[in-house]
């Protein structure tokens, strides 16, 4: 049986795989994005928005949860201060 992270029912093997990814490629909670933005996969995506860790927003961008910095904070071990910090530089090199 495999372990779900964080009751999101996301599998932990799935997530070992993509954790740093999310973390260095998805924009932090205060920007909206298009899934063509980011290089995770389609079916990575849809994992996230089944689990409601990505959501639509009415001009039907994307924007991220405080519970993907959470999970991936909680898997990691880290603060989430400072997977948000990963998050932003992330942002500002890609802006830059």
């Amino acid at each position: 049986m495999s372990k779900a992270v964080g009751g999101m029912g996301l599998e932990a093997r799935w997530f070992t795989r993509v954790a740093s990814r999310i973390a260095g490629d998805v924009p932090p909670t205060d920007a909206t994005w298009r899934w063509s933005e980011v290089e995770l996969e389609r079916s990575e995506l849809t994992k996230l928005r089944r689990a409601g860790l990505i959501v639509q927003t009415s001009d039907g961008e994307w924007q991220t949860t405080r519970k993907l910095i959470r999970e991936v904070a909680n898997y990691a071990r880290v603060d989430e201060d400072d997977v948000t910090c990963v998050m932003d530089v992330q942002a500002s090199l890609a802006d830059w």
